[in-house]
């Protein structure tokens, strides 16, 4: 991300504790920039384009330019509004993020929230710095939660069911031999149920899951070892060094010599 093209227009803590103010709305006015609150304490409301929403300790509201809003006191809350120059997250602002929202994507963005505002009231010579990370990091963090193509990712981290998590957890373990006819033996249940609860949680197929767990430990011997691409082979549980190859071929596009060159200077 460009960082001219991602920046703070304003950090500050708006508060109007409830036990010291009546219910009554403020000033309804044009947005002009990205917005997002944090909401810390509330017995009142808040109007985004005339829809009324009321709003409760650890919401996360977010508006975007050019909608209308009008909140209702009382209610107290951290308050971040920031300028992004991004088709994408223009799209994704409009069509999918949601005006509230609540649970784990408060805890994600809360932390930075708070964060950036600490940091604007003790400036020094590197706070820019810290300030483009944060941004580009709250910004990935909200892409991460409502592009459609994360629901994925973000399914793979909020597993609930035991026989997947445990799946999940013997894959990254065993990723060199792991079969799904040793995943199905290992849970104690059929092969069909396996199948269709792993998709559901994960978004994924258990082969694909293991394909892609695969690739990315071999990515890493590539990278941080200097072993021959044959002993690379070997150790990752391939029966001769021609098969590893046409398998990194069909999953990456590139062989083991190309991945290797593509992101280290390590030549065999």
């Amino acid at each position: 991300m460009d960082p001219k093209k991602l920046k703070i227009i304003d950090s500050y803590f708006f508060s109007r504790p409830v036990e010291n103010y009546v219910c009554e709305p403020i000033e309804h006015r044009l947005v002009d920039c990205y917005e997002i609150e944090v909401i810390t304490e509330s017995r009142g409301g808040m109007y985004i384009d005339d829809q009324y929403y009321s709003i409760k300790k650890g919401d996360l509201i977010f508006r975007y330019p050019g909608q209308t809003t009008q909140g209702v006191l009382p209610y107290s809350c951290y308050a971040l509004r920031f300028y992004i120059e991004d088709r994408l997250f223009e799209e994704i602002a409009k069509k999918r993020i949601p005006p509230i929202s609540e649970g784990r994507v408060t805890k994600q963005l809360a932390p930075i929230i708070e964060d950036i505002f600490n940091e604007r009231i003790n400036q020094n010579d590197i706070s820019n710095y810290f300030f483009d990370y944060q941004l580009n990091k709250l910004v990935y963090i909200l892409l991460a939660f409502f592009h459609p193509e994360a629901k994925a990712f973000q399914k793979e981290f909020n597993v609930h069911n035991v026989y997947v998590s445990e799946c999940l957890a013997y894959i990254q373990t065993n990723w060199r031999e792991v079969r799904i006819d040793d995943l199905v033996t290992r849970m104690g249940v059929s092969k069909p149920y396996l199948m269709k609860v792993f998709k559901k949680e994960t978004g994924k197929t258990i082969l694909s899951y293991i394909d892609e767990t695969k690739v990315s430990h071999i990515k890493k011997m590539l990278i941080f070892t200097n072993d021959s691409i044959t002993e690379i082979a070997y150790s990752a549980g391939f029966k001769t060094p021609s098969y590893f190859t046409n398998y990194l071929l069909k999953h990456t596009g590139m062989s083991p010599k190309q991945l290797r060159k593509k992101y280290t200077s390590i030549n065999q």
